[in-house]
């Protein structure tokens, strides 16, 4: 096959040399060539015919990204990550090696740092809401004392990925900043009960 190919582009050569001073020769050539290379050769076709089936495979057999999770979703998976990270009253089998220490905890062991967190939060979520360009959640969680407005936030991002402890303290209204006015002070009302 190859050996005809050679052949062929050594008759495509003579038919270029014999249209160089002919005007309008490159267009013999190309045409000469194209019908050379791609309509009597059998091996070009099977080529392209490859190529081709490739192509449409490998378009079909795309990956689909994965899809955003639900906001229940959110609210499960932070809802585990504080039980398991020992925020709440609920038992954790926590090693040191699995927790998520964060920026300002310090603690030598396990029961230490489980110490300064056992039953810091209320082990249901409070609300949850989307932000920056909706690529992120943000889960908040109540303190257990009686101190309305203020609480503690898990944040990932919308595929369930990167769940971590917002540092600090976090203001629980702004997690209603998308919601309308009304809804908005009917769940500002139920907290300040």
């Amino acid at each position: 096959m190859f050996l005809q190919l050679e052949q062929q582009l050594k008759q495509l050569s003579r038919i270029n040399r014999q249209n160089c001073s002919e005007p309008h020769g490159n267009e013999a050539v190309h045409d000469a060539a194209v019908k050379a290379i791609f309509y009597n050769n059998k091996f070009m076709k099977r080529l392209i015919g490859y190529f081709f089936t490739i192509g449409i495979l490998f378009i079909a057999c795309k990956p689909t990204p994965p899809a955003a999770i639900t906001e229940a979703d959110a609210v499960r998976i932070a809802e585990e990550f504080v039980i398991k990270q020992g925020y709440t009253d609920l038992p954790t089998s926590i090693t040191m090696k699995d927790a998520m220490v964060e920026e300002e905890e310090f603690a030598t062991s396990i029961e230490k740092l489980l110490e300064s967190r056992q039953g810091l939060l209320e082990s249901k979520a409070w609300e949850a809401r989307k932000f920056k360009e909706q690529s992120m959640w943000a889960v908040g969680f109540n303190f257990t004392s009686d101190e309305p407005n203020v609480g503690r936030c898990v944040i990932m991002d919308t595929l369930g990925n990167d769940v971590h402890m917002k540092e600090g303290q976090l203001r629980m209204d702004w997690l209603l900043d998308d919601l309308p006015p009304a809804e908005k002070q009917k769940k500002m009302d139920l907290m300040f009960e």
